[in-house]
C-alpha cells in the first residue's frame, strides 16, 4: 500500500501493539490488514475499525493496520487517535 506525504502513522511494530498509517482520500474505504494472528482475528480487526470509521462517519480512506497481537480495544483508541491526528492537520472537524 503506497501512501502521500499526507499520511499519518500512531503506534508501533512492538510485541502486543499496532501500527496504523491512514490518509483521507476518495469515497472508499481501502483497509489492509496485516497481523500476526492472521486470518484468526482478522474478522475482529476488520469490524472494530468499520464500527471505529461509522462512527466518525469515516468513507474515504486508506488504512494500513500491522497487528503485533493487539487487544481490539486498543486498535480502536490507536485508530480514534489517528482520526483526530489527521483531522487537525487537514483541518477538518471530527
Amino acid at each position: 500500500m503506497i501512501f502521500t506525504n499526507k499520511a499519518i502513522t500512531v503506534g508501533s511494530e512492538n510485541k502486543g501493539d499496532v501500527s496504523i498509517t491512514l490518509e483521507l482520500i476518495g469515497t472508499t474505504r481501502d483497509i489492509e490488514i496485516k497481523s500476526k494472528l492472521s486470518p484468526k482475528f482478522n474478522a475482529s480487526i476488520q469490524a472494530t475499525i468499520n464500527y471505529t470509521l461509522d462512527i466518525f462517519k469515516i468513507s474515504g480512506i486508506k488504512l494500513l493496520i500491522i497487528d503485533q497481537g493487539t487487544y481490539n480495544f486498543a486498535i480502536k483508541a490507536r485508530l480514534e487517535t489517528a482520526l483526530k491526528r489527521i483531522s487537525k492537520l487537514e483541518g477538518a472537524d471530527l
